[in-house]
């Protein structure tokens, strides 16, 4: 293998570089002088294996010197200038050992930054490797690292841009992809780096929960959890550990596991009242809090919740994570729905409205929303427009699933009658039904409004509150605890 690196090097030195070598070779190693002649003309030139080695430090060695007659020593700008000239001559080899050095040296002084250009740098210089070329066994193993954790990183941005458009109404095809992806996706070979499995388990949680299967949800969320706490992870560790610990009671949410839930937001409201929390994780608690409460009858802590809500969106600014952001307006205009007032209910539906560009599960919730208030409050002009509005929306989408077919006949039948007749409810209830136990993955949309509730209020000609559970006891006494902290916090 030194044969190689020696016979490639030497055919790509400059004459310059050659009359230099024969020099100084002359003065301090005379022997070696004869062997470079013969690789100069091409001849063959009989070596062990280790006087090889010995050959090729030396001609490497004046080279440098060549480049830097100033510094004899090698140090951290040295190796630098040394992969500069390793990467001119195309040397790729060269310049990846020399890379891993300046990599290694800049961790032992702490110089992040520089350790992280150097990394970025080696990963580059190793596309130019040819598969032939055999890299030492630590070099080999942080390259591999690295290309697993690109891969996280880009498919991680993959899947959040996917959800920031279409939130979790995707078609037949959509979720083949994520099926097969899920099958496919393993877990990487050895021991990665933390950050490499925290990356794997959040694709995992966010493929099963795009899906439907919040059970397999739960379980890779959870595997998160017991990874960061149980290793270091350097910068974001507390940010990452409570936005786990949100999609773990998200994931409970939809389970109805009232006891999970309480458990894993118990562990948030511990962390959430310190200073240095990201507006994100307010807003997504917040956020979950309401559609919780909507589920259930529990009209003096829900409106306690929805005050400091809305207090809490009247701060937020405008860095604030767009997708929850979204979802927290939502989730206010539907628990101003259910505590009967209607007036704040269409605002924030409306502030969801002005951008055609937002969600398109959230737009779909904020349509239905605005057409069922304008039913209950008899303004059958504004229910014409709406009807017309959603009916267009819907129309203009190039791909339709089995929620956007119901929804237009939801819309194109039954609410142009101006007074649903009682086999229309009790077809829509049918129709739901059979979505929500056939299409999992339509379990968001028909948990954060509760339509079936609503239709079946219609359906017997009462309030929706006698077909809502009353809220778990365990859900009341963490409520009850957040309400009182929060009050304190906010002063």
């Amino acid at each position: 293998m030194a044969r190689k690196r020696l016979i490639a090097l030497v055919e790509r030195l400059t004459p310059h570089e050659r009359r230099f070598l024969k020099t100084y070779l002359q003065r301090l190693k005379p022997e070696f002088l004869p062997y470079l002649e013969a690789l100069l003309n091409k001849k063959n030139i009989d070596l062990r294996p280790n006087e090889w080695a010995y050959l090729e430090r030396w001609l490497l060695r004046l080279l440098l010197w060549y480049r830097m007659p100033l510094h004899r020593h090698p140090n951290i700008y040295e190796l630098q200038s040394a992969v500069y000239i390793w990467r001119d001559k195309q040397l790729f080899h060269y310049a990846a050992k020399d890379l891993w050095k300046l990599f290694t040296k800049a961790q032992e002084i702490q110089e992040w930054v520089k350790a992280y250009e150097f990394a970025r740098e080696l990963i580059n210089i190793a596309q130019f490797l040819p598969s032939s070329v055999e890299l030492p066994k630590n070099i080999a193993r942080f390259l591999r690292y690295e290309r697993w954790k690109q891969l996280f990183l880009r498919l991680s941005f993959y899947l959040q841009k996917l959800y920031h458009h279409y939130g979790f109404v995707f078609n037949k095809q959509q979720l083949t992809y994520f099926q097969q992806l899920l099958k496919r996706l393993k877990m990487p070979p050895d021991t990665p780096d933390v950050y490499t499995l925290v990356q794997y388990y959040n694709i995992c949680g966010m493929l099963y929960t795009f899906i439907g299967d919040y059970q397999g949800a739960l379980k890779a969320y959870r595997s998160n959890l017991a990874l960061l706490q149980s290793k270091d992870f350097y910068g974001i560790r507390h940010q990452v550990i409570l936005n786990s610990h949100i999609n773990c009671c998200n994931a409970c949410l939809h389970l109805r596991d009232w006891e999970g839930f309480a458990k894993h937001f118990q562990v948030v409201m511990d962390n959430i009242f310190s200073q240095g929390t990201p507006s994100f994780v307010w807003s997504a608690l917040y956020s979950i809090l309401l559609v919780a409460l909507c589920q259930h009858r529990s009209y003096p802590i829900f409106q306690q919740m929805v005050t400091l809500a809305e207090r809490w969106v009247n701060k937020l600014k405008l860095s604030a994570h767009l997708s929850y952001k979204e979802e927290l307006l939502a989730a206010l205009a539907i628990a101003y729905y259910c505590l009967s007032k209607h007036t704040k209910a269409l605002r924030y539906c409306y502030w969801m409205l002005e951008n055609q560009e937002r969600r398109k599960d959230l737009l779909y919730i904020m349509h239905l929303l605005r057409i069922i208030i304008s039913y209950e409050e008899k303004d059958y002009r504004l229910l014409t427009h709406c009807l017309r509005s959603v009916y267009y929306l819907i129309l203009r989408q190039k791909r339709k699933g089995e929620l956007e077919t119901l929804l237009l006949w939801f819309f194109k039948g039954p609410f142009r009658k101006q007074r649903l007749e009682t086999q229309d409810w009790q077809k829509a209830l049918e129709q739901l039904s059979h979505l929500k136990a056939n299409y999992p993955h339509y379990s968001f949309i028909l948990s954060f409004f509760p339509l079936i509730p609503w239709l079946k209020a219609q359906y017997h000609g009462t309030k929706m509150d006698a077909y809502l559970p009353t809220l778990p006891s365990q859900l009341k006494a963490v409520f009850s605890e957040f309400i009182e902290r929060a009050k304190h916090f906010y002063g």
